[in-house]
């Protein structure tokens, strides 16, 4: 339900702000023509400008409809810079009407003050203004989203690992390779995870944006990537809402198991493995609310002598999975909001949103993702790899 209104809220004020920045444009090209000795070029300009932003507003359903749908329509690489306007353009519109708002009141306080006594002096450094507090948005969000950034946890588990008192757990979630993430950016992740030589790796999903088949002809080179992830107690991955893709395209659970068994990945859908005296265990994703026990219900049979890990794409009730024996949970999903005031939101809609709780000897981490979902934008969080430095007892 909650989810439900965030939705809902955001489509709302999308609207608005695409509505508002295109009365603006045209209020602003009818001020131009009462000057102009051509006022109907302008007016012109004006119409046209209502159209771009209408074509810009719809782009971002457009080119996941074709991404989907009709994949070879365009050309590769004009359907990826498509994408990426497109899903950019669903923050920029937001900002830009909030700019907007911001730059008009802090101008009309100035100008109370007499600080500008031309309108004509102050409508320019409005503009002015308003273009370098965008510009450094886009900049400084792009820059957030393409720059990883290394999280460190030390956690203790009071539970004896035969032959280990520590080890090293390297967590990356959320890559949504497709459209916009390709193969560069993943290379570049199995790089410096593999620098820090990890006793473990987990994936915690949302490793594709819309399946593996939205990847094309970089599909075979992606998996090539993910099979040089190295590490001698396995490299282990759950499912995410993005991963098996939408509709008819939809993976199937089998398929999906095939394609990370050809990568050297061991993907646990509501499954458990036993390695090291650890449970390594894996929960599906489940869309809407589903009943905890009943969806933990795979790990009755799991051995509790030992630590038992839990990779759940989604970050749940912790309480819950303390309630199933789970020492510790590994969750993404909610790239921390991804983009102010988004981390409100996910704050407001999950008990941990992101970084580490506990509960009783039940603990978590949530990562706030390495890559990103739509536009290629952060503000309020980074793009982020994990790494554990887990601890065991020794008796």
């Amino acid at each position: 339900m909650q989810f439900r209104f965030a939705m809902g809220l955001a489509l709302v004020l999308y609207i608005l702000a695409n509505g508002f920045i295109a009365y603006r444009g045209y209020k602003k090209f009818c001020a131009l023509a009462t000057n102009s000795p051509f006022p109907k070029r302008w007016h012109w300009a004006g119409r046209i400008w209502i159209i771009l932003v209408v074509g810009l507003g719809i782009s971002p359903l457009m080119s996941r409809s074709m991404g989907n749908l009709w994949p070879t329509f365009l050309p590769d690489g004009l359907l990826r810079i498509f994408s990426w306007i497109g899903y950019d353009w669903m923050v920029i519109c937001l900002v830009w009407a909030f700019l907007f708002v911001l730059v008009d009141l802090i101008f009309y306080g100035m100008q109370k003050l007499l600080v500008f006594r031309s309108n004509q002096l102050a409508a320019r450094n409005k503009n002015t203004a308003l273009f370098f507090l965008l510009l450094i948005y886009l900049l400084g969000g792009t820059y957030f989203a393409l720059s990883s950034h290394w999280t460190t946890y030390d956690i203790t588990i009071a539970k004896n690992v035969p032959g280990y008192t520590q080890m090293k757990l390297i967590c990356i979630s959320d890559l949504h390779l497709g459209e916009l993430i390709r193969s560069n950016r993943l290379e570049a992740w199995v790089r410096e995870i593999n620098a820090r030589q990890p006793d473990m790796i987990c994936l915690l999903g949302d490793i594709f944006d819309e399946g593996p088949q939205l990847l094309g002809e970089e599909e075979a080179t992606c998996q090539a990537f993910l099979a040089e992830l190295n590490a001698p107690l396995g490299v282990y991955a759950c499912i995410g809402n993005h991963d098996r893709g939408w509709g008819e395209q939809r993976e199937s659970i089998q398929s999906m198991q095939a394609w990370f068994e050809a990568a050297g990945i061991e993907l646990l859908v509501d499954q458990f493995v036993w390695t090291e005296g650890m449970v390594i265990a894996g929960k599906d994703y489940t869309w809407g609310a589903t009943n905890a026990s009943e969806a933990l219900a795979f790990l009755e049979e799991a051995p509790k002598d030992g630590p038992v890990i839990l990779l759940d794409h989604e970050p749940g009730q912790l309480e819950d999975a303390a309630a199933a024996g789970v020492d510790l949970v590994l969750s993404g999903h909610t790239h921390k909001g991804q983009i102010f005031p988004g981390n409100l939101i996910t704050n407001w809609l999950y008990e941990t949103d992101y970084g580490y709780a506990t509960n009783g000897e039940s603990q978590i981490v949530v990562s706030s993702g390495a890559g990103t979902w739509g536009p290629v934008l952060r503000w309020g969080s980074r793009s982020e790899l994990i790494e554990i430095q887990l601890h065991f007892t020794t008796s």
